[in-house]
C-alpha cells in the first residue's frame, strides 16, 4: 500500500495550479474591481493631498518647537506666499546656501526636498534652509478656508504669517488654515501660547456651522 501512495502523488501534482481560463476570469475580475474603484480614489485624492499637506505643517512645527529648546533660542517658522520654512538663521527671510546651489524645479525661488543640488561640500545635505510648498501636494493646495467663513469660536480665520518658539516651547498664538481645489474642506494647524499644537478639520459644509470644526 505504501508503495502505490508513492506511485499516486506525481500525479496529484499534475492537476494542481489554476486552468488558463480560470487565470483569465480572476484577471477580469480584477480589471473589472480596479475600473470601478479609479474614480472612488481620484475624487478622493485632493482631500488626501490636503491631509498630508496639513499633517506635514504639523510635524514642522513640532520640530521648530524642539529646535527652540534645544538650542535655548528663538526659532520661527515663516510663512511665504505658498510655501514656508524653519527661520534658522534668525534674519527674518530665506537663507539659501552659500555652497549648494539647487535647480529650482517648481519656481518658487527656495529650495524644497527634492529637488537637485550639486553638493559641493559632500555632505549629501543642502546645507541652506529648507523651504515646504503647498504647490507640491498638488490637488491645488495651498492657504485657505475652503467652506469655512470663520473658526470654531466664529471668530474671523486669520492666516498667521509667522510661528515663533522661544526656548521653553512656547509661543505666541497662531493658525495656519488649508485648502484644496475644491475649496470646501479645510484644515487648521493652531498653535497657542503654551506652544501645543493642535489639527482640526472644518467638513465643508454649506452653510457654515462651526460645529462642523473637529
Amino acid at each position: 500500500m505504501s508503495k502505490k501512495t508513492g506511485q499516486a502523488a506525481p500525479q496529484a501534482l499534475l492537476h494542481c495550479g489554476f486552468t488558463l481560463v480560470e487565470l483569465m476570469v480572476t484577471l477580469t475580475v480584477i480589471a473589472i474591481v480596479a475600473g470601478l474603484a479609479a474614480p472612488s480614489l481620484m475624487m478622493l485624492a485632493p482631500d488626501m493631498a490636503l491631509r498630508s499637506a496639513a499633517r506635514d505643517l504639523y510635524a514642522k512645527l513640532h520640530e521648530a518647537k524642539m529646535q527652540a529648546i534645544k538650542e535655548s533660542n528663538r526659532i520661527s517658522v515663516r510663512f511665504n506666499g505658498s510655501y514656508y520654512y524653519i527661520d534658522a538663521d534668525g534674519d527674518h527671510a530665506y537663507t539659501p546656501s552659500a555652497v549648494d546651489t539647487f535647480t529650482d524645479t517648481n519656481g518658487d525661488g527656495v529650495y524644497n526636498p527634492g529637488e537637485p543640488f550639486d553638493d559641493v561640500d559632500g555632505n549629501k545635505v543642502y546645507s541652506g534652509e529648507t523651504a515646504i510648498s503647498f504647490t507640491d501636494y498638488g490637488y491645488g493646495v495651498d492657504r485657505g478656508t475652503g467652506n469655512a467663513t470663520a473658526n470654531w469660536n466664529d471668530d474671523p480665520c486669520t492666516q498667521a504669517g509667522v510661528i515663533t518658539f522661544n526656548s521653553r516651547g512656547t509661543s505666541g498664538s497662531g493658525t495656519i488654515y488649508l485648502e484644496n481645489r475644491n475649496q470646501d474642506i479645510s484644515y487648521a494647524v493652531t498653535v497657542v501660547s503654551a506652544g501645543s499644537i493642535r489639527i482640526r478639520k472644518y467638513s465643508g459644509a454649506t452653510p457654515f456651522n462651526r460645529n462642523f470644526w473637529q
